[in-house]
């Protein structure tokens, strides 16, 4: 995609520590090879103010995630704003925020092609880690994290080839790499990506608790409607690319016959406000799959 390059160059720049408008001037070169330069005013928004100090702007812009509601980038530019792998710095004003344990369910229909894919994804383990004695305790150690601050969540697994928590979708083993490993992903012998009409995404969110001894009636559940989004005329490759869909958070609870107790709103939910979902589209493992989704983060709005 050829705009990204220049994208990438005109935002590395200063941006007003206390996230107030700043004009800034930037050079770049065009297809030609001719330097041109450029002067922008910096928004004060914190979640574009947030995205340009991480240098990672490509899907953060004036339309959001532009007219048709989604975009795609380059799955080698970083997704959570950490470089090298993500042991470099964080992006300034964010810091690393406990989670709290919770299951995401995403459900994708495209009108035009009938075709739908439901997966979830789990932010907490119920077992003592990877290959660890399952104890039965939704919230086990924490798999993902979260990066808050600046008026933005974003919720995040690693890059990479891993290992996650089960989920109720049943994540599929793979083993891959020059020195084969286990890792779990998301496979679909169809690519509902590919949709010359709407594309609705619906987010679940279901929050448990542990209350007791295992057995009937020891987990609570609390479940909400997290979000939902629309997106027109999607394409998408099938391998090595980054797929970004917005959506607007609800935060609506459904009424369950046992909720958590004492959980009063949905965790890291803002209503009203937007979100994007990037999800990672690796290679699929074999010939039957169309689609191998391998990584989510998720950007989340306060304001």
């Amino acid at each position: 995609m050829l705009f990204l390059i220049p994208v990438l160059a005109l935002v590395r720049t200063t941006v007003d520590s206390e996230g107030t408008a700043a004009i800034t001037e930037n050079s770049e070169k065009d297809e030609s090879g001719t330097l041109v330069r450029h002067t922008e005013t910096e928004t004060a928004d914190p979640w574009d103010k947030w995205a340009k100090s991480a240098g990672m702007p490509h899907w953060v812009n004036e339309e959001w995630v532009g007219p048709r509601g989604w975009t795609t980038i380059h799955e080698d530019l970083p997704l959570v704003g950490i470089t090298h792998n993500g042991w470099g710095k964080i992006p300034p004003g964010m810091a690393k925020t406990a989670l709290e344990s919770q299951e995401f369910l995403y459900e994708f229909a495209c009108d035009a092609t009938g075709q739908k894919w439901e997966i979830a994804w789990k932010t907490h383990w119920t077992t003592d880690g990877p290959g660890g004695a399952d104890s039965g305790d939704p919230n086990g150690p924490p798999y993902a994290k979260d990066l808050a601050g600046n008026g933005l969540h974003v919720i995040y697994e690693k890059q990479g080839r891993v290992q996650r928590p089960p989920d109720t979708k049943s994540n599929h083993g793979r083993t891959g790499g020059v020195f084969p490993k286990e890792y779990t992903a998301w496979p679909s012998t169809q690519n509902v990506f590919n949709c010359p009409g709407e594309l609705t995404t619906k987010i679940s969110q279901v929050v448990s608790k542990h209350v007791g001894g295992i057995g009937m009636g020891s987990v609570q559940d609390s479940r909400f409607r997290f979000g939902e989004g629309v997106a027109t005329q999607v394409v998408s490759s099938s391998a090595n690319s980054v797929l970004v869909l917005g959506f607007t958070q609800n935060c609506e609870e459904i009424r369950t016959a046992s909720p958590v107790e004492d959980l009063s709103k949905a965790p890291n939910c803002f209503p009203g406000k937007r979100g994007a979902l990037l999800m990672h589209l690796g290679a699929p493992a074999d010939a039957r799959h169309k689609l191998e989704m391998d990584r989510i983060v998720m950007y989340l709005s306060e304001n």
